[in-house]
């Protein structure tokens, strides 16, 4: 498992943690020591206390004139407001942005409702998070870019060069945007670059999967693949549209083949009456009409 896989696999884990202690599932004590960035402050605590010894009381009782009622909701009311002034501060993104975690895992945010937010991951998984286990995350900028990574630029869509291993001398002096092949929504491109400013590299982000797969594609209709290990880009060996002697030599050893099956069909132990008479002719009429066509 990598580093980032094991980063992946902890959010995920602490998400699960919380929605079992939500649905009382575990205890707080259990959930503040598996994750003890969770563990509420002695102040918090003690605020609960004197919440759970109000509630004991009886209902009519005052204190200074004040009913136990009101006593209770301002001490509900100090509790949320604390939370809000803790965790609101931190969490200064907006639905339709990409978020890097602690772990380095990336995420676009498709909701934010209260104190959940909902992230997607590059292959469509769905996540539901609580504002404050996303604390520490930051904007994914090109920075957070990996060479190979399928990015967005408007309405474009490449693959990232980055690593300089990869790149061509010319490629490396540039100081724009490398990039191993593009589709601009109308052409595939292989081995370019972008002549771009700071202020456009704000407007790349990492692609979806859907718009991925789009790349991919295009990739695979312009004749090439990716070879990921290598991190080349090569021509897919396009089968020819003529009739080659390789083709004539199948066709006559598929039709033998099936020929003689059929003729042993009837002396066979299996005393199956199936034959291939009728795939036979099928397939001679079928190189007959592509003969006819060229």
């Amino acid at each position: 498992m990598t580093q980032e896989e094991k980063a992946k696999a902890y959010d995920e884990a602490l998400m699960r943690t919380q929605q079992r202690w939500e649905c009382g599932d575990i205890s707080r004590e259990m959930l503040e020591y598996l994750f003890p960035q969770l563990q509420e402050s002695e102040d918090e605590r003690i605020r609960k206390a004197i919440i759970d010894y109000f509630n004991l009381q009886d209902d009519n009782t005052t204190y200074s004139f004040i009913s136990k009622k009101d006593i209770i909701n301002w001490l509900e009311k100090q509790g949320e407001q604390k939370l809000i002034n803790k965790v609101e501060p931190k969490f200064n993104f907006r639905v339709g942005q990409w978020i890097v975690t602690t772990g380095k895992c990336i995420y676009l945010i498709a909701e934010i409702e209260g104190f959940n937010v909902t992230l997607v991951d590059n292959i469509g998984n769905e996540y539901v998070f609580d504002v404050s286990s996303l604390a520490d995350a930051h904007l994914w900028t090109i920075q957070d870019a990996k060479d190979g990574d399928v990015l967005c630029y408007k309405d474009e869509i490449f693959i990232y060069k980055h690593d300089i291993k990869n790149c061509t001398e010319k490629e490396t002096s540039f100081g724009g945007m490398v990039y191993y092949c593009c589709y601009d929504g109308k052409r595939f491109i292989t081995d370019s670059m972008y002549s771009l400013t700071e202020k456009d590299k704000d407007d790349i982000h990492p692609a979806t999967r859907e718009l991925r797969d789009l790349l991919y594609t295009k990739m695979k209709e312009a004749g090439y693949e990716l070879d990921a290990e290598k991190k080349e880009l090569n021509g897919i060996e396009q089968m020819s549209a003529e009739w080659s002697e390789e083709d004539e030599k199948n066709f006559n050893n598929l039709i033998e083949g099936l020929t003689r099956i059929s003729h042993n069909t009837f002396t066979s132990s299996t005393r199956t009456n199936y034959t291939f008479w009728a795939e036979i002719e099928w397939l001679k009429s079928l190189k007959q009409r592509m003969e006819e066509q060229r």
